[in-house]
């Protein structure tokens, strides 16, 4: 069994080593990270979701095969709220008990037939899945957030105090982050700034991986 663990928790990350090594006999092996090709191999998907990762698109999902995507998150999500690319997603939290976390990870598994790539069944898996988006001048404010303060962002964009602050407030309820840890994760996301796309059509940042 290929699975992959996308989290930097070395705790967490350890913890699903003992939860799958209960659960199956069979060698394990861990692969490092969600490369293409990755992707592609990995029978069970292990993913840290954060707030507001509901209203953003995981489009590399899409290049997995029939892998199982398990979410580890704090309080597991409406189906009906998340984007296609992560609708299939079995999600685990931190109340779960750990008989709760081993029959969900082994039926979640034994149904990994069902969970065919979005890509076999629609050409264009993306279309009609509603994201939201985050306008220019917010994206500023973004990028800047995680080194400075909204007094210092202000300054260096040149803009009044109260605007920055009701950019930063705006994004803050866009995307349901509740406090300043949600918003640092999110702001961790774009970290590497050149897999978002930005639309030349309506001068708006589109969360969309490469």
């Amino acid at each position: 069994m290929k699975i992959i663990i996308n989290d930097s928790n070395l705790y967490l990350n350890e913890g699903i080593k003992n939860l799958l090594s209960q659960c199956y006999n069979s060698d394990i092996d861990f692969m490092l990270n969600e490369s293409e090709e990755n992707l592609k191999k990995a029978d069970v998907i292990f993913f840290r979701f954060n707030p507001g990762d509901e209203n953003i698109c995981h489009a590399r999902y899409l290049k997995r095969n029939n892998s199982v995507l398990i979410g580890i998150a704090d309080k597991a999500p409406s189906t009906s709220e998340l984007p296609k690319c992560i609708k299939s997603t079995v999600f685990l939290t931190k109340n779960d008990t750990e008989v709760t976390l081993q029959k969900r990870l082994s039926l979640a598994v034994k149904n990994k037939e069902k969970n065919c790539n979005a890509n076999k069944s629609n050409e264009n898996p993306c279309e009609g899945c509603s994201i939201k988006k985050i306008t220019t001048a917010e994206f500023m404010i973004l990028n800047l957030l995680y080194d400075m303060s909204i007094r210092q962002i202000a300054e260096e964009l040149g803009i009044p105090y109260k605007t920055a602050f009701s950019r930063k407030y705006n994004m803050m309820l866009k995307f349901n982050l509740k406090n300043k840890i949600d918003l640092l994760m999110f702001i961790q996301k774009f970290s590497q700034k050149d897999n978002f796309l930005l639309s030349p059509n309506d001068n708006l940042y589109y969360l969309i991986k490469k």
